[in-house]
């Protein structure tokens, strides 16, 4: 396929993914987590049949469907994950999904190799191979529970604590989860009885989340909004699609050669995404400073990797060495990518949001996702008629560098390791309160002022 048109295809699919993510927000919370994932499956089921036995045409428009399921399951896979997972190692199961996906990336990658040398139509066997996985993830949905957060939100509470008392070690703990979850639902912590009519009818979700949102709930939506938008401004999924002109670059021309440096490159993001699941719950580290440690390697691999492609695209006669650098570069910048930015954004977006604004408010910041990645490819096919390559990796490690600055001193950033869902509206209340109190004192210079500062402050510690 032309580069222009690989291209305009990664547009399309970001805008299809746009209207996927904010489609399931409204989907899950009407029918449940586990019903939308079921959904998620039956489609991605579908799609490979219809495309092995279409023609090419209809495989592109194929795979646009498929692109409904992958925004789709973007949206609530780490909702649910969050949901149903304990505080303590929260951020290990929401990391799983990612995990796995990139195991499978890597293992389609072998698969295709080897069924690209058969002497049968391979492509169409490749489309075949993608609904084994699905039939098994459609049965394994069947077994699933439905998230307790949901079920309360529905007056559920038998249900909820029935799921909650699997997921934790005592009874007494899973009681104390469930009077939590009802008091963020605004249910009696004493209530035991179903309860018809949970959500309050006076203030919708949008106007919770965008028109007149509290200063905890505009401080989650910025934040969640700003993380999504740096994950695709940092430039991960363009460089990726760029792989085959690199491959170029560096002088692979053999088409074995040029899988084998993609399956290289997916395998360092799942060795990677493993490393940092087991990280994102660790005391010294957390979501914040794998997101800073993670940034600040992009930047510092793509400075040296621009210099290469721009050496190389400079010169005829390919220099191996250079060629040897710009593919370790390239791994660093991915391995960088894969400890913390992929990982922390579905993780930290997924759990900061308060109970009834969840599944809207992960769409809506999904969504950003998706614009951003339309902006960013359009960026890239004008970037891509007008200067080079290299030019467009400096430009991604500017960004970078502006996303570390903006996380690690222009907005706060609070860490949410090892703390309940219910406690994340505490948390960013707690911050407000404190800077109201800040407020007070300062503009008052009186010493009543100050001692009033201090009480309040000791009092709240």
């Amino acid at each position: 396929m032309p580069e222009e048109n690989v291209q305009l295809m990664a547009i399309l699919l970001h805008a299809i993914g746009l209207f996927a993510s904010l489609m399931t927000g409204l989907l899950s919370n009407q029918f449940g987590r586990r019903p939308t994932i079921l959904l998620v499956g039956i489609l991605f089921f579908s799609v490979p049949f219809f495309m092995g036995f279409a023609s090419v045409f209809l495989v592109s428009l194929g795979r646009m469907v498929a692109h409904v399921g992958v925004g789709c399951a973007q949206s609530i896979v780490p909702i649910y994950m969050a949901e149903i997972s304990p505080a303590i190692s929260r951020g290990f199961f929401t990391c799983l999904p990612d995990v796995f996906l990139n195991v499978g990336k890597v293992i389609g990658c072998i698969c295709n190799f080897f069924i690209s040398k058969t002497k049968f139509d391979g492509w169409r066997l490749m489309m075949f191979e993608g609904a084994i996985s699905t039939v098994l993830i459609t049965i394994a949905v069947l077994a699933m529970p439905e998230s307790p957060r949901w079920l309360v939100l529905r007056g559920r509470l038998d249900d909820a604590s029935h799921i909650l008392i699997k997921t934790y070690k005592s009874k007494r703990e899973a009681d104390l989860r469930l009077a939590d979850i009802k008091e963020a639902a605004g249910i009696s912590r004493d209530c035991n009885e179903a309860v018809v009519n949970v959500q309050s009818p006076e203030r919708t979700v949008w106007e919770d989340l965008l028109s007149d949102p509290s200063q905890p709930v505009h401080h989650m939506v910025v934040l969640a909004c700003l993380i999504q938008v740096f994950r695709q401004a940092c430039g991960i999924d363009i460089i990726l699609l760029q792989m085959p002109q690199i491959s170029e670059m560096v002088g692979i021309t053999n088409p074995n050669m040029k899988l084998f440096l993609t399956v290289g490159v997916e395998l360092v993001k799942t060795i990677f995404t493993v490393v940092a699941s087991f990280l994102l719950d660790k005391l010294r580290l957390g979501r914040r400073r794998l997101l800073l440690i993670s940034i600040a390697g992009m930047a510092v691999c793509l400075i040296p990797l621009g210099a290469c492609v721009y050496y190389l695209d400079q010169i005829d006669n390919k220099d191996t060495w250079v060629g040897y650098l710009c593919i370790g570069w390239l791994f660093g910048y991915v391995a960088s990518f894969a400890i913390g930015l992929g990982p922390v954004t579905s993780v930290y977006v997924s759990e900061l949001f308060p109970m009834r604004l969840r599944a809207q408010g992960c769409a809506m910041a999904l969504g950003v996702n998706q614009w951003t990645g339309v902006l960013m490819a359009t960026a890239s096919l004008f970037l891509h008629n007008t200067i080079s390559l290299a030019w467009a990796m400096f430009f991604f490690a500017a960004v970078a560098c502006g996303a570390w600055i903006v996380f690690y001193k222009i907005i706060r950033m609070p860490e949410t390791r090892g703390l309940t869902l219910e406690e994340m509206g505490n948390i960013f209340g707690e911050l407000y309160q404190r800077r109201s109190v800040a407020r007070e004192a300062e503009s008052g210079s009186s010493a009543a002022g100050q001692t009033e500062m201090t009480r309040r402050m000791v009092g709240r510690d």
